[in-house]
């Protein structure tokens, strides 16, 4: 057995990481927001009337996306219309 394969067969030779674009990664969170509608308003509503004390890891990396792409979630109705004027093509 040659040393590369001994080393890929345990595990010690990673494989390359592949890049996602980012716009696959922008319209993952938009899912991710909008399956999660009715908790991401009300988490934001919090926020915005200062008034969030505690929050998870998933939920703050909902918080930072909505601020960091300036998205205003109330001017929404629901999460498909969220979806709609948010969705990135590539």
């Amino acid at each position: 057995m040659e040393a590369n394969q001994f080393f890929e067969r345990f595990g010690l030779i990673q494989e390359p990481q592949q890049i996602i674009p980012a716009h696959i990664q922008f319209n993952t969170m938009l899912f991710e927001i909008s399956n999660n509608w009715s908790d991401v308003c009300t988490l934001i509503k919090t926020y915005k009337e200062g008034n969030l004390k505690q929050i998870t890891q998933l939920e703050k990396e909902w918080v930072e996306f909505i601020i960091n792409n300036s998205i205003d979630t109330s001017i929404y109705t629901n999460e498909l219309e969220f979806i709609e004027k948010n969705i990135k093509k590539s």
